[in-house]
């Protein structure tokens, strides 16, 4: 660790607040990084923060920042110091980070996993779960547990209904401390309370409260020893996530929630946990299994990384120098996802153009996450009998062998499906049927990775028809050389690994191929679809948004010798003497690569 490399984490000292707790608890674990020194220290004006950089010298500031707790902090005071200023921003919403400038924080973080990364100097990370040994016995009678500051919006009025659609008899158990900010006396917790007690009917429905304020590890107990801990935040407009979840989330005890914005990174839970699509009982009855790989991805070790990852990033990029007057230096950046076939900068898969994502509302736009609760479909693979039937162009002929999974997909997806290339979907149609042949009917125990997933038809297609998909893409979360190196991801873990329309985009492509196959488990299957021209050289044309088109030369002198373990699917026939594609005015064609791992020998 280089010990100039000292990031300050800077917070409000009020600790009854749950911005006081999110930046307690993430400045804590931050600290045991290798890579950095990271200082969690608690402010409360700027002259303390003044006196603090001046001893400390670090080479970046994090703010633990919200309005309220931190009133004092503004451009003015960032302006004087010249080291990258990070402001973490609670109140999160798509259309906040995508506006989100650089007058007060030259960088902002946003601890919000769904969010789209459109803004060049916002950042995302992972929730932070803890880990916790739960040495409780179940009991007989359920036990419904939840907690939270008194504040408006908590919803546990339609808990207690809830609770008593399910059962005629449990204990509902409230954990309601008073808040130092919007409580400060606690009454509104004890009204919330009372309301609550005074919408019981059923006699064997009992309610029990306590107000005063826990710690982590007292909290984490009371949670532990509930049968179910529920979260059902009111719909409230333009409000991050709610940070409550992420306690419970460790306890290993089921969790049910409402469909609403604050809950957003829990709804493509499977089987949903939202009491719209279950009763309590059913979601109890479900038991952990929904939940796991969120407590799994939202580790210590991925969260420290997540940060590590950020600050690396920040400080390549940074420039030194601000102006006298901060107000001259600041500008949003706005970024604009042009209507082209692809986007050089994400890897996404193909899709139409679209401009002015900039003020769309946050769920204007489709979520390729957003399939929480929908019922898992049937699918039939096309009945194919040839031998070359992976490794092939897929030209006009395979348009038609392939119109009914497009079909299928149109009727999956209709407005996304309306936004793609029409000539270009025989790409995710052969990639969604092969991918189903090859893996075989879904399971707990198959996993699947996307890379380059972001409005991929394939992996929202096999994701509806209720297989395990992990994701990957820039716009989302990482690229591939980044997911490779995190601490929680498994070498020879993934069943199958696809990636349709990416790797032309990847300037490094025999390294992706590598990372690819190494991520596959043995006799797993790797399949990709590419730009290919059989005769195409280097130097001559080919569609702006990509490094290169892709020869039969290409697969057999190039990317084979990369990945000896593994070998080509059936018998390849990559012959396209006549290019049915055209963009930026060059012709080409689409062409499969699939291979099979080895066995281990």
């Amino acid at each position: 660790m280089n010990k100039s490399e000292t990031i300050l984490f800077i917070s409000n000292k009020e600790n009854q607040c749950g911005v006081y707790q999110f930046g307690y608890r993430i400045g804590s674990v931050i600290e045991k990084s290798r890579k950095y020194r990271f200082l969690y220290r608690e402010i409360s004006d700027k002259n303390s923060l003044k006196d603090l950089v001046f001893k400390e010298n670090p080479g970046a500031i994090i703010y633990n920042h919200h309005p309220a707790t931190l009133p004092w902090l503004d451009r003015h005071v960032t302006c004087k110091f010249p080291i990258p200023q990070i402001g973490i921003i609670h109140e999160v919403t798509q259309v906040v980070a995508n506006s989100a400038d650089n007058s007060t924080f030259d960088y902002h973080i946003a601890p919000d996993p769904t969010l789209l990364l459109r803004n060049p100097i916002v950042f995302k990370t992972g929730r932070l779960v803890a880990s916790y040994n739960n040495r409780f016995p179940t009991t007989e009678i359920p036990r419904i547990g939840s907690f939270g500051f008194g504040t408006d919006g908590k919803g546990l009025e339609y808990l207690v209904a809830k609770v008593q659609e399910s059962f005629d008899v449990a204990e509902i158990r409230l954990h309601i401390p008073a808040a130092n900010f919007g409580d400060f006396d606690g009454k509104l917790g004890r009204n919330l309370v009372d309301r609550c007690k005074s919408l019981i009917f059923k006699r064997g429905i009992i309610l029990s409260a306590s107000h005063e304020f826990l710690h982590e590890s007292a909290l984490l107990d009371f949670l532990g020893s509930n049968t179910c801990n529920v979260f059902v935040y009111n719909q409230m407009e333009g409000r991050g996530i709610s940070s409550t979840p992420d306690y419970a989330l460790g306890v290993q005890r089921p969790i049910a929630i409402r469909r609403t914005q604050m809950m957003r990174h829990l709804l493509d839970s499977s089987p949903s946990i939202c009491l719209e699509d279950h009763t309590l009982r059913e979601i109890i009855d479900f038991g952990t299994k929904p939940i796991r790989r969120f407590a799994y991805d939202w580790c210590e070790a991925n969260l420290i990384w997540d940060y590590e990852r950020i600050i690396s990033k920040i400080l390549c990029k940074y420039k030194p120098t601000k102006p006298l007057f901060p107000w001259s230096w600041s500008k949003v950046f706005k970024r604009k996802l042009t209507r082209s076939r692809k986007n050089n900068s994400t890897g996404a898969s193909v899709q139409e153009v679209r401009t002015n994502w900039f003020g769309q509302d946050d769920y204007a736009v489709f979520d390729a996450r957003s399939l929480s609760g929908a019922k898992a479909e049937t699918y039939s693979p096309v009945m194919l009998d040839d031998s070359n039937q992976w490794n092939r162009i897929l030209n006009n002929q395979s348009r038609e062998t392939y119109c009914y999974t497009i079909s299928k997909l149109f009727q999956w997806f209709p407005d996304l499906m309306a936004r793609k290339i029409s000539r270009a979907n025989v790409q995710q149609a052969f990639s969604l049927d092969s991918l189903v042949r090859l893996v075989g009917p879904p399971s707990e125990n198959k996993k699947l990775l996307c890379v380059g997933s972001f409005e991929d038809t394939t992996a929202l297609g096999l994701k509806r028809l209720g297989y395990q998909i992990d994701e990957i893409d820039p716009l989302l979360n990482y690229d591939l050389s980044e997911f490779f190196d995190r601490p929680t991801t498994q070498k020879e873990s993934y069943d199958a690994v696809f990636s349709v329309s990416v790797i032309e985009h990847v300037e490094d492509d025999e390294t992706f191929l590598r990372q690819m196959a190494d991520l596959l488990c043995p006799e797993g299957f790797l399949l990709l679809t590419v730009d290919f021209l059989n005769t195409w050289k280097k130097g001559e044309g080919k569609p702006s948004c990509d490094f290169r088109l892709y020869t039969e030369r290409d697969f057999r002198d190039r990317f084979l010798p990369q990945v000896p373990n593994c070998e080509l699917l059936g018998i390849p026939d990559w012959d396209s003497s006549d290019p049915d594609f055209n963009w930026d005015d060059i012709d080409y064609s689409f062409a499969s690569f699939v291979l099979r791992k080895k066995k281990k020998s």
